[in-house]
């Protein structure tokens, strides 16, 4: 799969070729960006690029934004389906960020959308060094991927859920795990049936309540 990074230092950006559970080869990146990390995971379907408008955003304010192309998708090879083996691939890259930044730089906050979002989660429960998950339209169980047993094991960590009201099964995700959380957290509902990114464009000031939710943490 391959992850693209940008660095609010530089103003860089690079393209790192990750092959997952099965024999994972690591390039290093050499910054000295001192700003906690995001790493933005997209939904079924779409690509890293989902994210462009709001990675600009996250990289003037500060952080060392990454974006994932999940296996089958956008530029990464293999077979374009939604399997559980989709968690290698957030594993790959959280394993190759915690080896190539720097020390002050691992804080690695996963945001997704969609789909996206309950691998975020599911990732954050596996990943007990992960600081806190943002969701944006999340999915109780998606294909064969549930979270049922994710935020449970997530545990304390502080947790932003986003939805829109009219989008009913992410409505409802939202409301369930909010009543599930069991640390710090927050549920923004917003009026239509915008879903994933298209929240971010829907709303324009949703980009930066969640860099001052970021911010408070």
């Amino acid at each position: 799969s391959l992850l693209a990074t940008e660095l609010p230092s530089s103003e860089s950006s690079t393209e790192v070729n990750l092959i997952t559970a099965d024999g994972i080869s690591y390039p290093t990146l050499d910054s000295e960006s001192e700003t906690r990390t995001l790493l933005l995971l997209h939904g079924a379907y779409k690509n890293s690029q989902a994210w462009d408008s709001f990675k600009e955003i996250a990289q003037d304010e500060g952080y060392a934004v990454f974006t994932l192309d999940f296996r089958g998708h956008g530029q990464s090879e293999g077979e374009q389906v939604i399997v559980e083996a989709m968690d290698n691939d957030v594993d790959a890259a959280l394993e190759w960020l915690e080896k190539s930044l720097t020390l002050s730089e691992k804080h690695i906050i996963l945001m997704g959308e969609s789909l996206g979002a309950s691998l975020a989660l599911r990732a954050g429960a596996r990943h007990p060094e992960v600081p806190a998950v943002i969701l944006l339209s999340p999915g109780m169980k998606l294909w064969e991927i549930s979270i049922q047993e994710a935020i449970v094991n997530y545990g304390p960590r502080p947790l932003l859920l986003v939805a829109a009201e009219e989008d009913e099964y992410p409505a409802a995700t939202v409301r369930q795990l909010d009543e599930k959380a069991q640390g710090p957290h927050q549920l923004l509902l917003f009026p239509g049936a915008w879903h994933g990114t298209e929240l971010l464009n829907a709303n324009p000031g949703l980009s930066f309540q969640i860099v001052n939710w970021l911010r408070e943490l």
